[in-house]
């Protein structure tokens, strides 16, 4: 093998070995979206990060300070690479082992969990935090201790029991303990709820 061939041969064993590698985010530019990643020795210059979508639809899903993650490069020099991605690790293991599970954790105790098998979804939040879904104006909002509906009307297509010590409308008792006063017995409608 030519001094020349062993140079290329060189240099493309070089280039393949800096065209991928897994480091952790050691600082993050929030406001331009962009992170610099230790990977061994080396940190990199401020690198872009893939997002899920990044069209007419997007998402923004920000890394956090020692977040495991994969860079590439197709120039072969990562310290201008793009950040495609997190990795579990010991510190962020994998949230499920089930396939059929699709599952979101935030820092905060939230879970978005998404089951395909059964074809259901399901919200947590923690204690102290709040669910709120909202079309145009109507609004759901719903804590550990209330659940406010907000829209212009309510329909009801089904039998509905309702449990609690009391029902109340406009702030009057409509409830199985409510009273009506001005009873006469007969054919004769009573008044309102007291």
């Amino acid at each position: 093998m030519s001094s020349e061939e062993r140079r290329r041969l060189t240099e493309i064993e070089r280039r393949v070995s800096q065209s991928a590698a897994v480091g952790v985010i050691e600082e993050a530019d929030y406001k331009l979206g962009r992170y610099r990643v230790r990977i061994g020795e080396i940190v990199t210059d401020f690198l872009p990060v893939a997002q899920l979508m990044a069209g007419k639809n997007r998402t923004w899903s920000p890394l956090d300070l020692g977040e495991q993650v994969f860079v590439a490069s197709a120039a072969s020099e990562l310290t201008q690479g793009v950040i495609l991605g997190s990795l579990p690790s010991d510190n962020s293991p994998r949230l499920s082992d089930d396939p059929n599970l699709v599952v979101t954790k935030y820092e905060d105790g939230t879970v978005i969990t998404h089951n395909r098998k059964t074809k259901s979804t399901s919200i947590s939040a923690p204690s102290g935090g709040t669910i709120d879904l909202s079309v145009g104006g109507a609004r759901f909002q719903m804590n550990e201790s209330k659940l406010t509906l907000s829209v212009d009307e309510f329909e009801v297509n089904a039998r509905m029991t309702v449990k609690g010590s009391e029902l109340l409308h406009n702030g009057k008792n409509v409830g199985s303990t409510h009273v009506h006063g001005g009873i006469v017995k007969g054919p004769r409608n009573t008044q309102g709820p007291q």
